[in-house]
């Protein structure tokens, strides 16, 4: 009896398979049994790498380090609660309408 063939396939999402509890990161393009591609495929997880797919980095690669020219990061609104009331019109004044 022969071993069929393995697949390549790109994971779509990060994922441990329960059965085999083998570990997926969203990204790598592990070769998998085609029994096992077919069954991640099914259920959203991997899907046949194309041709613009990074490939995988190798386990232990250096990852690479932002540069210092980027912008930091935006800092989250400080937005004031949209159901506040309008202060009250001074005396002698009407508010305006809308």
């Amino acid at each position: 009896m022969t071993t069929p063939a393995r697949k390549k396939a790109h994971i779509v999402k990060s994922f441990t398979d329960a059965g085999t509890g083998e570990s997926f990161k969203a990204g790598d393009q592990p070769l998998l049994d085609p029994g096992a591609f077919e069954n991640y495929k099914a259920a959203g997880l991997a899907r046949v790498p194309d041709a613009t797919s990074a490939p995988a980095k190798p386990k232990g690669a250096a990852k690479s380090r932002p540069s210092s020219s980027r912008k930091p990061a935006a800092r989250p609104a400080t937005a004031k609660s949209s159901t506040a009331k309008a202060p009250p019109a001074p005396s002698g004044e009407t508010a305006p309408s809308a």
